[in-house]
């Protein structure tokens, strides 16, 4: 399921299961006032991914919740946020991003590159800030990262503006 340039979106009381590569739950691009709630999501890449500008959707990501939810990533990222934005300008903001009451199943990713049960990627010239995680519960897991947090070069004249996490 996925959202772009979406204002005043509530997601509630959904339940999926995906089995082919690269199958997200819930992608949102450019949407601003989400609630993403009461949700079961076991997928075969990440389960909630929030990006700025991708594909043919423009502008910042604000005043996201997701909340009350379980999440069962086979692969990647069980929450994911940062890395799409727009190049052509001065990037995108993603802020004021609220995880909470989150149940995060067994989670055993391989790739050094896709791990993070909480992944912030400050990339594509976006900022990311005023991101929280409150009262996430998480099965112990193998092969994996409780928190990566990376700033990634979109190329050499450009860098990520940041991230500042609450």
């Amino acid at each position: 399921m996925y959202g772009g340039q979406s204002n005043h979106l509530t997601i509630r009381n959904l339940k999926s299961f995906s089995a082919k590569p690269w199958s997200d739950g819930i992608d949102l691009m450019s949407c601003s006032d989400v609630l993403v709630d009461d949700v079961f999501l076991r997928t075969s890449d990440d389960c909630v991914a929030l990006y700025g500008h991708r594909w043919q959707f423009y502008g910042n990501a604000r005043n996201v919740t997701v909340q009350n939810s379980t999440l069962w990533a086979d692969v990647a990222h069980p929450t994911n946020l940062g890395l799409h934005g727009d190049t052509d300008i001065a990037g995108d903001t993603l802020e004021h991003i609220t995880f909470r009451n989150l149940d995060i199943l067994e989670h055993d990713e391989d790739g050094p590159n896709y791990q993070g049960c909480r992944a912030i990627s400050g990339g594509d010239l976006n900022l990311v800030r005023d991101v929280r995680y409150e009262d996430i519960r998480m099965e112990d897991f193998e092969e994996d990262q409780l928190l990566n947090l990376r700033v990634l070069k979109q190329d050499h004249k450009r860098i990520s503006r940041g991230f500042r996490v609450c």
